[in-house]
């Protein structure tokens, strides 16, 4: 008799709930609780879990499943707050507690308009842990099943314990984010193609059909003797986009002229060491015409080795007609001031040589160098974005 109470109560709760449902059906708004179902976003319903002793429970994975939807990029949860329970009873699929077969579950995707649902049934097992069921029902493919066991105390939507079993659970039964696909039509060229920055295959023949995620991502088609096409599509889900593709042949890079570059070079390196022997030759002229040294000089017959003098500090000799002047240069000046012409006397024919041999070495580098065509032309650079196309024009002269 007890049990004959407690099944005709949830034979009348589930009786009141169907016919409330039912009057919500044809009122409440078509409008998606996240991204917007149409062509890029398949809509999923998630049916309110049903339970006879895990309430909570249920309550807690119902939410958890919609956000998982929400969250999986391709699909999107389509409106409808409907309970597997409410809908099993208006369906005429059983008493409580309901288990669809394939011809309910047909009648229950008919009744909400969908072709895609997601339905649970929950249970409080003897241990700490509550276990169910998870089936996803494709219109065309029937449905798949889940086994799901986790701790009894997840009674939080927002619980990442059960936010994870959530997603996971969505992503094995659904098979993941749902597939797209491109096919890229380039002529008869032979080619690679990258998905965002990862090589995913070669064209056959000119063309080349390749598995996407739903979602926006960037193509590169990469060919030998061609400029890189570069596409941003948005593929959508269980659809193939066509992509036509225009390659444009660059030319190939001109080889390197070591004559031309080593011309260059010399020429440099030879203006580079001509400076050096200016500068030396400015450091001599400094020397010789510093004062002190000019009168050091004058005290010596022009016979005299001057810088000789100054380092045997040999001092003026009246009898050749020499005499001391006021304001020469000691002999420690004077030597240091011959050391230093004499130093940059020497760089200086070295400079001059070398930048000479450098010099001519470049100008015949260059003359000889082979010559190049001049580079003219229209360069034409296509790409694809997200909001149409456009066309890089450039034209060198």
């Amino acid at each position: 008799m007890v049990t004959a109470g407690i099944e005709s109560a949830r034979w009348l709760r589930a009786s009141v709930a169907a016919a409330f449902a039912l009057a919500l059906v044809g009122t409440r708004p078509n409008v998606a609780l996240a991204a917007e179902p149409g062509p890029d976003a398949l809509p999923i319903h998630v049916l309110a879990v049903t339970s006879d002793d895990a309430d909570d429970q249920a309550e807690a994975l119902t939410s958890a499943l919609r956000n998982a939807v929400r969250a999986t990029q391709g699909f999107a949860l389509a409106s409808g707050d409907y309970s597997l329970e409410v809908l099993a009873l208006e369906m005429k699929c059983g008493k409580p507690p309901v288990r669809p077969d394939s011809s309910c579950e047909s009648r229950i995707a008919d009744q909400i308009k969908t072709d895609r649902y997601v339905w649970a049934i929950l249970k409080k097992d003897k241990g700490p842990t509550v276990s169910g069921e998870l089936h996803f029902w494709v219109r065309g493919r029937g449905a798949s099943k889940l086994e799901l066991t986790y701790a009894a105390n997840l009674t939080e939507p927002n619980d990442d314990s059960l936010r994870k079993i959530a997603v996971g659970a969505i992503e094995k039964i659904t098979g993941g984010p749902p597939k797209g696909a491109v096919h890229l039509k380039v002529g008869d060229v032979g080619g690679q193609v990258f998905l965002d920055d990862q090589p995913v295959g070669a064209l056959n023949g000119g063309e080349g059909t390749f598995a996407l995620s739903a979602g926006k991502h960037t193509v590169v088609v990469k060919a030998v003797g061609y400029a890189d096409a570069v596409l941003h599509l948005a593929v959508r889900p269980n659809a193939t986009t066509e992509v036509p593709v225009t390659l444009v042949a660059v030319k190939p890079s001109a080889p390197l002229n070591a004559h031309k570059i080593g011309g260059y070079a010399g020429i440099g390196a030879g203006v580079a060491l001509l400076g050096a022997g200016v500068f030396s030759s400015l450091q001599v002229k400094h020397v010789t015409d510093d004062a002190a040294f000019q009168l050091y000089q004058s005290q010596y017959v022009s016979a005299t080795d001057v810088c000789a003098a100054a380092k045997a500090e040999t001092a003026p000799d009246p009898r050749k007609q020499e005499r001391s002047i006021l304001g020469a240069a000691s002999f420690a000046s004077a030597r240091d001031s011959c050391d230093r012409a004499q130093r940059f006397e020497m760089l200086q024919f070295v400079f001059y040589g070398l930048a000479a041999v450098s010099g001519g070495t470049g100008l015949y580098l260059l003359s000889t160098s082979p010559r190049e065509a001049p580079q003219t032309g229209v360069t034409v650079q296509p790409a694809l974005g997200f909001d149409g196309g456009r066309v890089a024009v450039t034209y060198t002269f």
